[in-house]
């Protein structure tokens, strides 16, 4: 048994899992789909893997919705997409490589087996005039004009990432229209990977994964005669481990968001553990008054906890202390904390009673950020790609002078998701020695400070 795998987290049932795909509420069934390779815990040929839940928490995997096909336009990959509804068909439509091309499938017994159109692929990139790298991923949408819009995810030479828009009557005859934009600034990375465009708050959101920086990025502006002016940007997760995003409204009208969380130990012991990849929690998504963009997780979250083990208040003096009867792989936390004179204070997770390890999560008033520190935690992490420090990430979090800090912490095993004030998140992947390191605790440096509110569940 892996201690590593997560418990409440979808994961694949074996083998290797990426980007989410094609969210659809279908018949008051949530599906969700996914990349994922059937032949072992490494990235390879993708497919579309296929789960169902009634509730967005307990799912249930169903056969392989897609599969690529030898000598086809797909024949090396399924690659990432989305789903729509027209005329009342169910249509996934994804990217075939290689080379990249927008294909269409569709579905006549409630989602569980596909038929791919006689008329694929329906869009290559030579129906763009610009000089393209890459062009996969799309993202469809309809308006108010009775037209479908597509979002490719592509980069332009010379200049930068690029998300390029289209429109069709039928999903199956694309008109070029323009790029949706385009960044100059190789920080958000030369191609987009993933792109979704959407509406939340009064604002439109567009949300891509750079590369190689592999990071998701996002901006949320106004969208008017199928022109996109972005006013704020930032990044959809702060945590190093979270990519590939993918938003859909439910039939609620709430904009629900997904993400890949990736693995973040050496290969050889993905390999021995047979699996790879988790879902992040369902997430709503809202703006803030300056347009940043802020996460809560669903409120069906709260179905998985078991038994409350504290609610109670109390003084953090300097210094740490573990928290008797509050220990777990398993956990949810809600802490809220007034600084006092702390400097730096929080929550310690995934430790070992003898302190050799863990890994901390708070605030720092001097840096006005919140931060996971895995610099102490067990193992430590192989993946982290361009952040700076691969044991440390931290999300901008501008506090008012007698502002209290929110925390609501998910432990599931190896994966932690922390949301805090404004709706920032972070997502990591914590890696103990061993299954025996699940203390929790609290800690304050630089002075004292209060948690005012402190709720732990077993879930």
């Amino acid at each position: 048994m892996d201690h590593h795998r997560p418990t409440y987290h979808l994961c694949p049932p074996a083998n290797w899992m990426n980007d989410p795909n094609g969210a659809v509420q279908w018949k008051g069934q949530y599906h969700l789909f996914y990349q994922y390779n059937p032949n072992g815990a490494f990235s390879a040929t993708k497919h579309w893997a296929h789960a169902v839940s009634p509730d967005l928490i307990h799912w249930e995997h169903l056969p392989i919705a897609l599969t690529p096909e030898p000598g086809s336009y797909d024949k090396d990959g399924c690659f990432s997409g989305c789903m729509v509804v027209h005329n009342g068909v169910p249509t996934i439509v994804y990217t075939g490589v290689r080379p990249e091309v927008q294909c269409l499938a569709t579905s006549s017994d409630d989602l569980l087996t596909w038929q791919k159109h006689p008329a694929n692929p329906v869009l290559d990139e030579s129906s763009c005039p610009l000089k393209v790298k890459t062009f996969r991923d799309p993202f469809v949408w309809k308006e108010t004009d009775g037209l479908w819009y597509m979002a490719v995810g592509s980069g332009i030479t010379g200049r930068g990432g690029a998300c390029l828009l289209y429109r069709s009557a039928d999903l199956l005859n694309w008109e070029y229209m323009h790029p949706l934009l385009v960044d100059e600034e190789a920080s958000t990375g030369l191609v987009w990977n993933c792109p979704n465009f959407f509406s939340v708050d009064g604002r439109h959101v567009l949300i891509v994964s750079g590369q190689p920086v592999w990071k998701p990025f996002y901006w949320s502006g106004g969208y008017e005669d199928h022109h996109f002016t972005p006013q704020t940007s930032g990044l959809v997760d702060y945590g190093g481990c979270l990519y590939a995003a993918l938003v859909f409204n439910d039939e609620a009208g709430r904009t629900l968001f997904w993400g890949w969380i990736w693995e973040s130990r050496p290969d050889d012991e993905i390999l021995q553990a047979g699996w790879a990849g988790a879902m992040a929690l369902p997430r709503t998504l809202f703006l803030n008054e300056d347009g940043t963009l802020g996460a809560r997780p669903a409120p069906e979250v709260e179905a998985l906890r078991k038994r409350q083990v504290i609610h109670t208040s109390r003084v953090v003096a300097e210094g740490q202390t573990h928290l008797e009867n509050a220990g777990g792989a398993s956990l949810e936390l809600r802490v809220r904390f007034s600084p006092g004179q702390a400097k730096r204070f929080g929550v310690s997770v995934l430790g070992a009673a003898d302190g050799s390890e863990q890994t901390l999560i708070g605030y720092d008033v001097e840096r006005r950020e919140v931060f996971v520190d895995r610099r102490e935690a067990g193992l430590r992490p192989t993946m982290a790609f361009n952040w700076p420090n691969p044991d440390y990430h931290a999300a901008p979090l501008d506090l008012a002078a007698e502002e209290a800090l929110e925390l609501h912490i998910f432990v599931d095993h190896s994966v932690v998701e922390v949301f805090a004030n404004q709706g920032r998140v972070l997502s990591s992947r914590v890696y103990t020695r061993g299954p025996e390191s699940v203390c929790v605790g609290l800690f304050a440096q630089g002075g004292e400070c209060q948690a005012d509110l402190l709720e732990v569940w077993e879930l």
